[in-house]
Parts: structure tokens; C-alpha cells; sequence
């Protein structure tokens, strides 16, 4: 198993997530590694190389897994919980919500959180504030050159040793800040959910 992300990774699930998100060429994105510190990130197929300092819009692409197999609760109970600690990144789209063969007894949310305008630390302390409203531990990874061709990013994860059925219910978390390079293609391909794009 391929790991960029974590030197240990504390729990299964978030591995073999890692591992598929970095094996997703199969799905059309493709994987460079970075000019500074060789960070792993994902670029859509048929990006552009760029030279020049990344000065569009930014994103947040939220990925959580909550313990629970049945959507009326996780509508009726958890997400609520969820939602009163970080808000609602989907903008009021709702979540994409799916549900992975080798665990029934989670439910993966994900959404996209659209930032307009060029990098700033208001962006970064924002999305910080909600993390730790809602862990209170993370492992970070960040490059936070806003004159490198690629942007700032920021990747954070979470993974409960012990998850609770306690709503929120959060199992593990996976949240990127990233640019969104959409743009540079055709300007229709995106992550955002709540949009009949693929997320």
C-alpha cells in the first residue's frame, strides 16, 4: 500500500482511503509530485504545467466518515451535530453521501467549499477554527507558498482509535485547502457537490 500522508496511519480505514485517493488516475485525476518539499497533490487530467504564481480562486474539499449505516439518523441526528460545530461547507447544496462495501457501518460525507479570491492566513485560521471545534488533534501537512506555481496547500487528517456512536459520530476526517484549477481546463469540471457534477 502506497502512503504519502501519514508516516504511521492510525486507523485502516484512513489508509485505504489514502491509497485509493492517490491511486485515482483510474478515475481521471493524476498525481504530481511537488517542486517544494514533494508534496503529493491531485491535479485534474490535462492541467497545464505552470511556472507563474496561482492567483485564482481556493477550496476546501471535505471528506468525513461517520459512524452510521442508517441515512434517517445520519440525516435526522448527525449531520445537525455535524453541522453546528463546522457550519456547512456544501453552501447548502447538502452532502454527497456514499456508503463503501467494505464497511457497512459508515457513511462517507463530502462537499466542496468554494473560497473566491487569492490565498490569504484569514482562509487558513478560518478553516483551522473548525477543525479544532471539531478534534482536538490533527495531522497537518501544508505548504503555504502563495508564489509557488501550485498554490498553498493544506491537508489535514483525523482518524478515531475508538469511534463513538456519539453524534457527530466522526470517525475519520480528510480536508484539503487547495486552489481550484477547474478553470484551467474548461471551467466545467469541478469537485463541487450539490451540482450534478462528479464530485
Amino acid at each position: 500500500m502506497k502512503s504519502y500522508w501519514f508516516t504511521v496511519s492510525p486507523n485502516r480505514k484512513l489508509a485505504q482511503y489514502e491509497s485509493r485517493r492517490l491511486d485515482r488516475p483510474k478515475e481521471g485525476g493524476h498525481e504530481r509530485l511537488m517542486m517544494s518539499r514533494n508534496i503529493p497533490q491531485l491535479f485534474y487530467p490535462g492541467m497545464p504545467e505552470r511556472t507563474e504564481p496561482w492567483t485564482g480562486d481556493y477550496e476546501i474539499v471535505w471528506s468525513i466518515y461517520i459512524c452510521c449505516n442508517n441515512r434517517q439518523k445520519l440525516h435526522r441526528v448527525h449531520i445537525p451535530a455535524l453541522e453546528a460545530i463546522i457550519g456547512q461547507p456544501h453552501g447548502g447544496r447538502g452532502w454527497v453521501i456514499e456508503k463503501e462495501d467494505d464497511n457497512p457501518e459508515e457513511l462517507r460525507l463530502m462537499a466542496t467549499e468554494t473560497l473566491a479570491g487569492s490565498y490569504s492566513d484569514g482562509m487558513l485560521l478560518s478553516l483551522l477554527r473548525q477543525l479544532y471545534a471539531l478534534k482536538p488533534y490533527w495531522n497537518i501537512t501544508a505548504r503555504l507558498n502563495a508564489e509557488h506555481p501550485h498554490g498553498v496547500y493544506v491537508m489535514a487528517t483525523y482518524a478515531e482509535k475508538e469511534p463513538s456512536s456519539a453524534a457527530p459520530a466522526v470517525s475519520n476526517v480528510m480536508v484539503e485547502l487547495q486552489p481550484d484549477f477547474s478553470c484551467l481546463i474548461d471551467g466545467s469540471t469541478s469537485h463541487r457537490s450539490g451540482s450534478g457534477k462528479v464530485f
